[in-house]
Parts: structure tokens; C-alpha cells; sequence
């Protein structure tokens, strides 16, 4: 997303921290987080579902491998 700023938190406390624009968006990788579902919805901050793409790597994410591609939607994921 061009001219975008991302941030990396693992926390809804470390988010609150980072001062949000206007068109701020959550980018969420797996499982829900109820925390943070609530608080984007409080905010009117929309929640864009992200997972690994149909391009697998070639180890697990579980054990930090970054993934080759990305899938990204704003209305959810569907397996």
C-alpha cells in the first residue's frame, strides 16, 4: 500500500501507543483477537484480514519463516 506507514505490534497496549491518522486501518494475521476487534470497532478503525497466499514457504510461520506471498481482504478469509 503506497504511502502507507505500517507498524508491527503483538499488543493491543503497544498499539495505543502509536498515533493514528485518519485512515488508519488494522491489518490482523490470524486467529481473531476479540480485544482488538472491539477496540477497531469502538474507533471506526476498519479490520483487513491478512494470511499466507497460495504461494507457501518453505517453512512454517509458526517458527518466524516469512511467507512468499500474502493475502490481504477487507472483508475476510475464506479457506
Amino acid at each position: 500500500m503506497p504511502n502507507c506507514r505500517l507498524h508491527f505490534v503483538h499488543s493491543l497496549a503497544k498499539f495505543k501507543k502509536i498515533q493514528l491518522h485518519e485512515n488508519a486501518k488494522f491489518f490482523a494475521l490470524g486467529a481473531r483477537n476479540p480485544e482488538v476487534i472491539s477496540y477497531a470497532e469502538q474507533h471506526n478503525i476498519p479490520i483487513w484480514r491478512m494470511e499466507d497466499g497460495f504461494i507457501r514457504s518453505v517453512g512454517l510461520g509458526s517458527n518466524l519463516v516469512a511467507p512468499l506471498s500474502l493475502v490481504v481482504d477487507p472483508l475476510g478469509i475464506y479457506f
